[in-house]
């Protein structure tokens, strides 16, 4: 629908093609790997993507999503560490390929001080995460999958906190990103 939308094919949308001087370009190649020639593109932007690494750099037995794991677990450090590791290369791809002067917007999962992230929040008192968890734990209890396979279940993404989305530029999150 992207592609539709950005084309006029879709009903009430009018799309980019009556824009002087602006192509919209998609591309399949992986956000980890370089998508465009170097100083090629003025502005990007990419909405709900930058959570999902690489890697599943921990694998932790009791849990589906590391956005549950006690701050300061292993499973907490392993995921903050390739999460690092991931968003720095992401960055470094799209800043090659960025003209001067272009920018790169981004919109992604997060998660607050607070503890609040998708599928939790001070306003609901259930957890996303948690109820997919429990469903999870159904599904050994009764038979569909094994204990194995529920071991090895695990979401390879990090809600990242603000600070840790700005320690690439030297900051601390306190701050609008550049």
């Amino acid at each position: 629908s992207v592609f539709n939308r950005s084309q006029g094919l879709i009903e009430g949308s009018d799309g980019f093609d009556d824009i002087a001087d602006v192509t919209v370009v998609g591309t399949g190649v992986s956000f980890y790997k370089k998508c465009f020639p170097n100083n090629f593109v003025d502005l990007m932007f990419s909405a709900t993507a930058m959570h999902w690494l690489r890697n599943m750099p921990y694998a932790d037995d009791e849990l589906l999503h590391n956005v549950m794991a006690e701050p300061g677990s292993a499973t907490d450090k392993a995921f903050e560490a390739e999460a690092d590791a991931d968003w720095r290369c992401i960055l470094s791809q799209r800043s090659v390929e960025l003209k001067e002067g272009g920018y790169f917007g981004c919109v992604s999962f997060a998660k607050t001080n607070e503890g609040h992230y998708l599928g939790h929040s001070a306003h609901l008192s259930e957890n996303m995460h948690g109820h997919f968890l429990t469903i999870w734990q159904s599904f050994v209890e009764d038979g569909t999958i094994t204990q194995e396979e529920f071991k090895n279940t695990n979401f390879p993404m990090r809600y990242r906190s603000l600070e840790e989305y700005m320690n690439p530029f030297g900051g601390n999150g306190g701050g609008r990103g550049s």
